[in-house]
């Protein structure tokens, strides 16, 4: 697993959508994991980690609306709308910072 930047990630994914046809593949996967002080009490790893495609308007050009679906990996909080939380999205200085993320073969 290579450990990239929510940026890097982002851009990832934006570049693959731009590029993406029903010939060239699907859409690709990944891993937002955020820092342990970004919630109130402490929460494992597999709790803190967000599973995430390129499939969300985020990520998709044209697309009217932005949201940034996700699921955390543990099962424990699924269907989370990621960019109302994220400090670097939508979620402000007190937002969930991301400490790093990855990208994976399946969702």
């Amino acid at each position: 697993m290579e450990k990239i930047t929510y940026a890097e990630l982002a851009a990832a994914f934006r570049e693959h959508e731009r590029t993406r046809t029903p010939e060239t593949g699907d859409h690709l996967h990944g891993a937002i994991v955020f820092t342990e002080d970004s919630f109130l009490k402490p929460y494992p790893l597999e709790a803190r980690t967000y599973l995430v495609s390129s499939n969300n308007k985020a990520f998709i050009p044209g697309m009217g609306g932005y949201s940034i679906y996700a699921d955390a990996a543990d099962g424990s909080d699924p269907c989370v709308r990621l960019e109302r939380y994220m400090a670097e999205e939508h979620g402000g200085e007190n937002g969930w910072k991301v400490e790093y993320c990855y990208l994976t073969k399946i969702l």
